[in-house]
């Protein structure tokens, strides 16, 4: 519990690094604002998305519910397909679909959409039909997602001990700090192994 809280501190201070680096918008001070209401965001949608788990009227939980899933959706979508060109728009749709679901699933089927998701996507990599600049690095992106949402379904499962208030903290937490900058590290990576070969 230590480490993760350690690691969990110290992807908080990446992210709020790379939130500020070289955007005029964000100072360091505005940088830590965003990424601290950002989280705690997630974190209330993702409780309230886990209405059985909060004491909740029983006659509101699948209203709170759905609006839960629709902001995952709207989310999903931003991430996915904004500032993409519209020719280009499979490879963030396949995104799009992977975020969604993984969002508004339990552990088991998370685990088996990313598996599917993993060797569908390594399956057109292979059969080279990702031949784009942006989708390269979209294929990038959903693999690590598939890699990630694996190892969170199976630490759920074995070692967090299913699904509590305090697991869902410690998740969400743990995807917007230490993944978040752990995916912001590797994609820049590939985008700059991307375009380096064109120059």
């Amino acid at each position: 519990m230590k480490a993760l809280t350690i690691s969990i501190f110290l992807g908080f201070l990446a992210r709020i690094y790379f939130t500020s680096s070289g955007r005029w918008e964000y100072s360091r001070e505005t940088a830590s604002k965003k990424v601290t209401i950002t989280i705690l965001f997630m974190v209330a949608v993702s409780l309230f998305f886990n209405t059985h788990l909060l004491d909740i009227p029983a006659n509101i939980k699948d209203t709170i519910t759905g609006i839960c899933a629709a902001i995952y959706f709207v989310i999903a979508l931003f991430d996915s397909v904004v500032g993409f060109e519209s020719d280009s728009t499979w490879m963030p749709f396949i995104k799009l679909c992977l975020l969604f679901l993984v969002s508004v699933s339990k552990e088991i089927c998370m685990f088996f959409v990313s598996i599917v998701f993993l060797v569908g996507s390594i399956y057109l990599y292979k059969k080279r039909c990702i031949v784009k600049d942006e989708d390269k690095i979209i294929f990038a992106e959903i693999i690590l997602l598939c890699v990630e949402n694996i190892i969170i379904a199976l630490t759920t499962l074995f070692f967090l001990g299913g699904e509590s208030i305090l697991s869902i903290l410690l998740l969400v937490s743990f995807e917007e700090t230490v993944l978040y900058s752990i995916n912001y590290t590797i994609i820049f990576a590939v985008k700059e192994k991307i375009y380096s070969f064109k120059y």
